[in-house]
């Protein structure tokens, strides 16, 4: 295993240079054997760390450059952002996010915590958000087109697990459909007593950019079961889709995935 590891760093540090390398050249460079090579790039191409550039020939990626790279927004529209959401956490006293999707992964672009004595744990919650069963990470994967979606499968492959239930990817691409339906999605976890909320925001051109997402104990549930915190949120995710559509956002500025 060391040995491996070892390797792919070993093929990873030569293509960092940002050269394309042939694979004649590559296995020169790394003394490696040509099966032993391309049965590794196959994998690091699978993984989407390594591209092919033209017939026989192989280069780094952008998924793997930005791998290590914070991302990066306009500051006005993280600006916006933050202040918008902060006045909601204000007025509905409760924590709340902005994610959309890196890549592969669904990042936070906007927080605002609420303090209260029983608190959801942000940083446990929220610091792995699941691509494929969050509430959050459902609606973001909800957005996109049918062949988008079978992409960023194809990229990132669901697991029995991710499929919660369902028998095949499609019936979880019904799931997504019903979820974009209906424009809205909600969670009750018993295990965690919590009960979630993600709503997509759109961008000028109606396309889901990020979601809006919330959790609230179960204990600190109002008794209308969270009826008027869901009116609250589709209030403030149309005014953010409103604010955006005005200064010209597309979902570009906002999501980075893998194929584009």
């Amino acid at each position: 295993m060391i040995q491996v590891i070892d390797r792919v760093a070993d093929i990873m540090e030569k293509l960092s240079s940002g050269e394309t390398f042939s694979l004649e050249k590559l296995a020169e460079a790394t003394a490696l054997n040509h099966s032993t090579l391309c049965n590794i790039l196959k994998s690091l191409i699978k993984v989407g760390w390594v591209q092919k550039s033209g017939w026989g020939s192989y280069c780094i990626t952008d998924y793997f450059r930005e791998l290590g790279n914070a991302p990066q927004w306009d500051p006005v529209l993280i600006s916006y952002l933050n202040q918008t959401l902060r006045e909601f956490s204000e007025r509905i006293q409760e924590s709340a996010v902005i994610s959309t999707l890196r890549y592969s992964t669904v990042v936070i672009m906007s927080e605002a915590e609420y303090q209260h004595t029983l608190m959801v744990n942000n940083n446990r919650l929220y610091a792995k958000l699941s691509l494929y069963t969050s509430v959050s990470g459902e609606v973001l994967c909800a957005g996109l087109p049918h062949q988008t979606r079978q992409l960023l499968f194809k990229h990132r492959p669901l697991s029995e697990l991710d499929l919660q239930g369902h028998q095949d990817s499609d019936g979880y691409e019904r799931k997504l459909d019903g979820i974009r339906d209906a424009g809205q999605n909600l969670s009750v976890n018993e295990k965690l007593g919590i009960k979630s909320w993600a709503l997509p925001i759109y961008d000028r051109t109606n396309t889901i950019c990020a979601a809006l997402g919330l959790s609230v104990p179960l204990v600190r549930l109002p008794q209308d079961k969270g009826e008027n915190i869901l009116l609250e949120l589709y209030g403030i995710k149309d005014k953010i889709s409103a604010w955006i559509a005005k200064k010209g956002y597309s979902s570009q500025d906002f999501m980075q995935l893998p194929f584009w």
